[in-house]
C-alpha cells in the first residue's frame, strides 16, 4: 500500500524547517512495510508531481503547522477522495479543533496527538479499530482511545531523509550553512498557556543522544552543513542528555544554536556554549511581572531571566529572548514590568527581543481559563485562519478597549524591530523596503514607550490586509 504524506504550502513560502511532522509517520509507514511519498508544497517541483502520485494512493496524510495551510490543502483532499484515497489529518491544529474541521473538510478521519505508530497501523487495518482516530459515525464524532508512542521515537530515527531532498532546506545564517533539526517532542514542563502537555499525553519523548547523532550523521552524508538550529521546544530538558548531543556537534565541527527556558541558564551552561560551538541561544523569559509567571505556572522566576542575560553578556554569546504580555490577570503594571525586563536584557546582553500578545490556545489549560474570563475563540475555518495569518492578537475582555490596543501596538512594534534585526529573506522585498525605512520611528517609538495610534505602521497592515485578502479568496 501507499501514502503521500503532504505539508501545505503557507502565506509565505518559508521553506527553512523541513517537515518533521511528517518525516518520522514516514519512517513507520516505511518500516511497516508500505509504500510513503512526501509532498512539500512549498515548493513548486512538488506541487507539480502531486497529483500523479495521488492517483495509485491509498492514503492522504495532511499535516500543517499553522491554520491557514490546511485551507491551501483542500483541493488534494478533494482530488484525493475523487481517486479514492482516504483522507487524514494530523498535527496540533488537527487534535485540538477535530469538529470545525471533520465538518469544514473532505476527509475520513483525524488522528489526535503524536501520529507515527497510528498512521502505520492505517495503512493494514481499518482506521475505525486505531487508536487515536477521531471520525463521523451518524453524524456523531466518534474519539478511539489515545495512541500510545511511549518509546517510539528510538525506533524512528535515523529518519528517511531520502524522501525531501534535505538540501532544499540549507539557510544561509551569517555565512554558515544551517540546519534545522528537531531532537524531541513535547516538553516536560507543564506550563498553563502550552498545547505541549495536551498534545503530548505521554509526556516528553526523546531518542537517546547517540541515535540522535546518528541520525545527525546520515543527513551530513547527503547534505553539507556548518551549523544546526536545535528547535526542540525545551531542548535542554534533559541536562545530562543535552550536553552529550553538543559534545557530540563540536567533535563533528556543527555548530549549534537551541531554544529553552531562562532557569536553564547558569554558568556550566554558558561556559559549554562559549567552548563547544554555540553560535545563538533562544530564551523564553515570558514574562517581566512575578505574579504573572507564577499564575502561567511557568515554575521559574524574574531573577533567572535576569541571570541569564548577565551571563550571556559577560561570555558575549548572542541571544534572543522572548516575552508575552496580555496574560489573564495581569494590568498595565504588570506589561510595563515585561517591558523594563525586555530592556533590560537589550542593554545587559545586546539581545534581540520578541514581545507577542498571549493567545489562548484551544486545548490549553489557560484557554479554559480564559474562557471563563469571558474569552472566544473564532469558531468557523475562514475567521481562524484569518487570525492566524493577523499575528494572533487576540482581543482580551479583561482589558479595556484602549489597554488592548495599546497591547497590540506594543506588539507589531516590538515584530517589526525584530524583523527589522533580522532582515528574513522571506519576506516580499516591499516589506523589507517599508521596515528598514520606518526602523528610526519604531525605535523611537520603543524607547519612549509611544504606543498609542502609531500611523506609520498603516503600510505595513495595509500589505497584511492583502495577504489576509489572498487567504479569504482561497477559502
Amino acid at each position: 500500500m501507499k501514502a503521500v504524506l503532504l505539508y501545505p504550502e503557507n502565506h509565505i513560502k518559508t521553506c527553512n524547517a523541513p517537515p518533521y511532522s511528517l518525516l518520522a509517520p514516514a519512517k513507520a509507514i516505511l518500516d511497516a512495510g508500505h509504500d510513503a511519498t512526501l509532498i512539500d508544497a512549498r515548493f513548486n517541483d512538488d506541487i507539480k508531481k502531486l497529483d500523479s502520485e495521488l492517483s495509485d494512493a491509498d492514503l492522504l496524510c495532511v499535516s500543517a503547522m499553522t491554520n491557514s495551510q490546511y485551507v491551501t490543502s483542500f483541493e488534494a483532499m478533494r482530488k484525493a477522495s475523487e481517486y479514492g484515497c482516504k483522507v487524514a489529518l494530523t498535527g496540533v491544529f488537527a487534535t485540538f479543533n477535530r469538529e470545525i474541521l471533520l465538518n469544514s473538510y473532505i476527509m475520513d478521519f483525524i488522528i489526535r496527538g503524536e501520529a507515527s505508530k497510528a498512521l502505520a497501523e492505517v495503512m493494514s487495518e481499518d482506521y475505525r479499530k486505531v487508536p487515536g482516530a477521531s471520525y463521523f459515525v451518524h453524524e456523531e464524532i466518534v474519539d478511539n482511545p489515545p495512541t500510545d508512542n511511549s518509546g517510539d521515537f528510538d525506533r524512528l530515527i535515523p529518519l528517511p531523509w531520502h524522501l525531501i531532498k534535505p538540501e532544499r532546506y540549507v539557510e544561509d545564517y551569517k555565512g554558515m550553512k544551517l540546519y534545522r533539526y528537531t531532537t524531541s517532542g513535547g516538553c516536560p514542563n507543564k506550563c498553563a498557556y502550552c498545547y505541549q502537555k495536551s498534545f503530548w499525553t505521554k509526556g516528553w519523548m526523546c531518542p537517546p543522544q547517540e541515535k540522535v547523532l546518528e541520525d545527525i550523521d546520515a543527513l551530513t552524508d547527503t547534505v553539507n552543513l556548518d551549523a544546526i538550529y536545535l528547535s526542540d521546544d525545551n531542548f535542554m530538558a534533559k541536562r545530562e542528555r543535552a550536553f552529550d548531543i553538543i559534545d557530540g556537534l563540536y567533535d563533528r565541527d556543527i555548530k549549534w544554536s537551541c531554544m529553552t527556558r531562562a532557569d536553564n541558564i547558569d554558568r556550566e551552561f554558558v561556559e559549554k556554549m562559549a567552548h563547544k560551538g554555540c553560535y545563538k541561544i533562544c530564551v523564553y523569559s515570558e514574562s517581566g511581572s512575578q505574579k504573572t509567571l507564577d499564575s502561567m505556572k511557568a515554575d521559574f522566576d524574574v531573577i533567572d531571566s535576569a541571570r541569564a542575560a548577565m551571563l550571556l553578556g559577560m561570555y558575549g554569546i548572542e541571544s534572543e529572548f522572548y516575552f508575552m504580555i496580555g496574560y489573564l490577570g495581569e494590568t498595565m503594571d504588570d506589561v510595563l514590568e515585561t517591558i523594563e525586563l525586555k530592556e533590560h536584557v537589550e542593554r545587559i546582553c545586546d539581545a534581540d527581543t520578541h514581545i507577542r500578545v498571549t493567545l489562548p490556545l484551544y486545548g490549553t489549560e489557560y484557554y479554559n481559563q480564559a474562557y471563563d474570563a469571558g474569552f472566544r475563540r473564532k469558531n468557523d475555518i475562514v475567521s481562524m485562519c484569518v487570525e492566524d495569518k493577523q499575528s494572533n492578537i487576540p482581543e482580551l475582555p479583561w482589558f479595556t478597549p484602549e489597554d488592548n490596543r495599546k497591547l497590540r501596538y506594543i506588539s507589531i512594534l516590538s515584530e517589526l524591530s525584530y524583523l527589522n534585526k533580522r532582515s528574513p529573506p522571506e519576506l516580499p522585498i516591499l516589506q523589507q523596503l517599508i521596515l528598514r525605512s520606518l526602523a528610526p520611528a519604531i525605535g523611537y517609538r520603543l524607547k519612549h514607550r509611544m504606543w498609542s495610534h502609531p500611523i506609520e505602521i498603516a503600510p505595513l497592515q495595509r500589505l497584511s490586509e492583502l495577504s489576509d485578502k489572498k487567504i479569504m479568496e482561497i477559502l
